[in-house]
């Protein structure tokens, strides 16, 4: 049977070389996927151990604004070998009024007097 297979090889050279070539293509592709996302990875990490300042928001929060922490966040976070210092930061969405979107500054949204 091995005989069988080494003649087909052989005898066909160009179906053998389309073979290689089909099965070399996806494997160096995957290899090649895989190392990207490894250096990703890598200096990803790197990065953020190199960082000395951090911003903690929510889980799947695209920004901060839409980040919100429970109140014993900040407790919890100092308790975190290394960290020096815990700030919390406030930070407000845009005011919906009947007409449209209207950002207001947070300073006006929370006064008392903040007649528009």
């Amino acid at each position: 049977m091995w005989s069988l297979a080494w003649l087909n090889l052989i005898t066909r050279p160009t179906r053998t070389i389309l073979a290689v070539l089909g099965l070399t293509i996806p494997v160096l592709a995957f290899l090649g996927l895989f190392s990207l996302s490894g250096g990703i990875r890598h200096l990803m990490g790197d990065t953020l151990a190199s960082m000395q300042n951090l911003m903690v928001l929510s889980a799947n929060a695209p920004a901060p604004v839409f980040s919100d922490l429970p109140p014993g966040t900040g407790d919890a976070l100092r308790k975190v070998p290394g960290v020096n210092v815990v700030a919390g930061h406030v930070t407000s969405a845009p005011v919906a009024e009947a007409h449209g979107m209207t950002a207001v500054p947070v300073e006006q949204a929370l006064s008392l007097d903040g007649a528009r």
